[in-house]
């Protein structure tokens, strides 16, 4: 089962790496002397993203525009997640796997021994 990564992370849904994508970028904020500038994304009800620009001019009016041809990022394949396998070759998992077995053939070993 194939996993979108980004930022390092792989995410099961390739909707969950684009929210991730968006959700890191700051707005923006500029300022000139005859207005400010704000630039940010935004999720639609829809679940698209959206870019938003709100211009604020020195005599106070606000105008909002929307740029709804948003580019969705492109991210590369990884092994989901969700998968087992990926998930016990992490490390914690096989670290523990690793303790039991060493520590079933130490008893096997004891028991012929003799405790």
């Amino acid at each position: 089962m194939a996993g979108w990564f980004h930022n390092g992370v792989c995410y099961a849904e390739q909707s969950q790496a684009i929210d991730t994508h968006f959700q890191a970028i700051q707005p923006a904020i500029t300022h000139t002397p005859t207005e400010t500038v704000k630039t940010q994304y935004v999720k639609q009800i829809d679940q698209t993203w959206v870019l938003v620009t709100q211009k604020l001019d020195s005599t106070g009016s606000i105008t909002q525009s929307y740029s709804l041809t948003v580019a969705q990022p492109v991210f590369t394949e990884c092994e989901s997640p969700n998968d087992k396998t990926t998930n016990f070759l992490n490390g914690m998992e096989l670290g523990w796997a690793v303790a039991t077995v060493m520590l079933i053939v130490f008893c096997i070993r004891r028991s012929y021994r003799g405790f």
